[in-house]
């Protein structure tokens, strides 16, 4: 079902904007593992756009494993998490960054439904630090 989004592009998906933390692992164009993160800028039921530092990291085709921070309360602390392919990569160069921390905006198809987990050692380890 193809709806036009607030730009006016036709989407099988309407677009959610977000702000939330979203920490990502995969493996670099050299095979080398990495951990990163960044912040979801938009979200739909087939994919996401994210905006990352470090943008060398990041190829097209590259599977990620990646995980959302959701808003927690004192009772619980939750994530999504799943698999997503990179599908595009759009460069935000900003003065004074040298080229390996330039910031990008990666866009990313879900290979499936992310997963809602509840995760308790984020609240027990914020508790401790109280």
């Amino acid at each position: 079902m193809d709806r036009k989004d607030v730009t006016g592009e036709r989407r099988a998906f309407q677009r959610y904007s977000m702000g939330l933390t979203i920490d990502v692992s995969a493996h670099d164009r050299d095979g080398v593992p990495f951990i990163g993160q960044g912040i979801l800028d938009n979200v739909s039921g087939g994919g996401a756009k994210f905006i990352a530092e470090n943008g060398g990291n990041y190829f097209h085709g590259q599977i990620l494993e990646i995980r959302v921070s959701l808003p927690g309360t004192d009772e619980i602390n939750a994530i999504m998490h799943g698999q997503a392919t990179v599908v595009r990569i759009e460069p935000l160069r900003e003065a004074g960054y040298a080229q390996e921390r330039t910031r990008v905006a990666v866009a990313v198809k879900f290979h499936d439904r992310l997963r809602f987990v509840r995760d308790d050692t984020l609240f027990n380890s914020h508790e401790s630090n109280r």
